[in-house]
């Protein structure tokens, strides 16, 4: 497994199309990974640092429609470092025309690797499986060591509901509610 899937299988790049990789410091080993692995499928891949670079706007404004921006961010530089008033997990950045991917922040390279070679085939499976639970079902699971956890579908939480407990933690998204129960 690699990164290439980024170019081949995600944004179906063209040989001539370009991509800029706007990252933080902590992020740059695995942004120059992605580099390295996308770099023979397309003419340039760029890595930024952009809390060293505050140029980078000017290289992102000028990737035309067939390009990439790929945006790989921490928790901290999205929620500390006004990083999130120009890039949104789901939308361009304003007046932006090529393609965008930003990815979840501080994800994990293994489970990042692991999600970009997944198949097409095996995604739509879990979402025709998923939308058999109609909007406010609780999904109860136990694991083999006998952790329980839910999920509640969307439709029956507010956004308000993603506070901690002390009990518990609880993670909000599009997806749903996930209750993770406290280990301590």
């Amino acid at each position: 497994m690699n990164f290439s899937t980024i170019s081949t299988t995600w944004a179906l790049l063209e040989k001539n199309a370009k991509i800029l990789i706007l990252t933080e410091s902590e992020r740059v080993s695995l942004a120059e990974k992605i580099k390295k692995d996308n770099f023979p499928l397309v003419s340039e891949v760029k890595v930024i640092d952009i809390g060293i670079n505050s140029e980078y706007e000017q290289e992102m404004y000028s990737l035309t429609e067939d390009d990439l921006l790929f945006v790989l961010l921490t928790v901290d530089g999205y929620m500390n470092k006004g990083y999130r008033n120009t890039f949104s997990p789901f939308s361009k950045p304003s007046g932006f025309k090529g393609k965008y991917i930003f990815i979840r922040l501080d994800i994990p390279e293994t489970s990042l690797l692991s999600g970009l070679n997944t198949s097409f085939a095996k995604i739509d499976a879990i979402i025709q499986e998923c939308n058999a639970f109609s909007r406010g079902t609780i999904i109860l699971t136990t694991t083999q060591r006998q952790r329980r956890t839910s999920l509640n579908v969307p439709g029956s939480y507010r956004a308000n509901d993603c506070l901690r407990t002390s009990s518990s933690q609880k993670f909000s998204d599009v997806c749903g509610t996930l209750w993770i129960p406290n280990m301590n």
